[in-house]
Parts: C-alpha cells; sequence; structure tokens
C-alpha cells in the first residue's frame, strides 16, 4: 500500500477492502507489540514516501531494517523446514516401530506363563484376551495420523507469508501428540523417540517465538 496516492488504498473501494482484510489479518497472526511497531513504521514509511524523502537517513535506516527482517525470516524459514522435516522422520519411526510392540508383548507374556505354569499349558484365550486389551491401550495410530497431518499444515504454513500465530498453534497440537504417544507407549524404543520428538518440537516453538 506504500506510494498509491491518487489511485491507491486508501482512495478506492476495492482496495479499501483489500486495505482492512491485510490488517485483520496480521491481527489474527501477529502479537500485540510487532502490530504495533508495525504500524508505527509502516505509518513513518507512508510518510516518507509521500512527501518525497526517498534518501534521508530514517528512510535508508527502514529499508535496511526492512532487508534484515527479510533476511532473518528466510534463515528462520529454512530452520523450521529442517526440523520438520526430523519430526517427520522421528513420526516415521514411530509409525515403524509401533505395529511390533503387540507382537513382542504377546510373546513375553507367554514365556512369562510358560515360565510361572511350567508344564501346564497355558490358556491361549486368555492369552489373547490380554494382548488385545494391551494393544487397545498402547495404540497410536490416530495418534500418527494427526501428527502426519499437521506436518503438511507445518509445510503449507511455512511455504506462505504471515505465519506467527498459525505455527504457534500448530507446535501446541505436535505436543499434545508427542504426549499422548509418550504416556500411551510400553515400549523403550518409542518412548525414546518420542522424548526426541518433544525435544526437536521444543526447538521450533523457539524458533517461533522469534517469527512476526
Amino acid at each position: 500500500v506504500v506510494g498509491m496516492k491518487s489511485r491507491g488504498v486508501y482512495e478506492t473501494p476495492g482496495g479499501t477492502i483489500l486495505y482492512y482484510a491485510h490488517r485483520e489479518l496480521e491481527y489474527l497472526t501477529l502479537d500485540k507489540k510487532t502490530q504495533a511497531f508495525n504500524e508505527v513504521a509502516s505509518n513513518k514509511y507512508t510518510e516518507l514516501v509521500y512527501s518525497g524523502e526517498w534518501y534521508t537517513p530514517l528512510k535508508e535506516a527502514l529499508d535496511a531494517l526492512n532487508r534484515m527482517r527479510a533476511a532473518e525470516g528466510e534463515k528462520l524459514r529454512a530452520d523450521l523446514s529442517a526440523r520438520g522435516e526430523n519430526i517427520a522422520a522421528l513420526v516415521e519411526k514411530i509409525a515403524g516401530r509401533a505395529p511390533s510392540v503387540a507382537e513382542e508383548y504377546r510373546e513375553k507374556l507367554t514365556a512369562r506363563v510358560r515360565e510361572y505354569l511350567k508344564d501346564v499349558k497355558p490358556d491361549e484365550s486368555r492369552l489373547l484376551t490380554e494382548v488385545a486389551a494391551f494393544s487397545d491401550r498402547s495404540n497410536i495410530d490416530e495418534e500418527i495420523t494427526r501428527l502426519r497431518s499437521h506436518l503438511a499444515q507445518f509445510k503449507v504454513i511455512c511455504a506462505g507469508g504471515t505465519v506467527g500465530r498459525k505455527l504457534d498453534f500448530l507446535v501446541q497440537e505436535f505436543n499434545r501428540e508427542a504426549n499422548t504417544i509418550c504416556s500411551k507407549s510400553n515400549d523403550i524404543e518409542i518412548t525414546r523417540l518420542g522424548l526426541e520428538l518433544k525435544n526437536e518440537i521444543e526447538k521450533v516453538r523457539e524458533q517461533v517465538q522469534n517469527i512476526e
């Protein structure tokens, strides 16, 4: 919107709609301090452009600030994308490990029962019932599915424009699913991977705090 005067946003109905729509999007995605700063900086920049002060120290300082913010944003985008790939890899490792957990539990339970009962043949139906109950308690298929869906959204958001609050909400969803996986886990390897997942999510959360 900066630099538009006689045919600009402020003096055309369609442009006015776009201006207010953009302002509302900023309200939804930016924190209050960033909103306040953007408003002050934008107004001052617009004032400089409208008055023809193209080469003043303040105009050059604001241009340098914008370039610096853009460069920092690209670095953050690259880092978040790499973190997203790490999270996706951990999710797939957990998904690959999960199906074998119930079978290993069945084998361990059967061996333990036979050890206790010695020569007495264990009741297979009771064993299967216990294994089924264990599988139900430790099933993480829904959590894996939701994490994959969140990761798809994560990639789309990172490729977009203003993303601060969107990513902040998504990180909360990541954490919720990771916590559930860890709480359901009865397997050392899944627990280890779940803790790695939580650590990677925390790194994303820290970076998201730096995004406007």
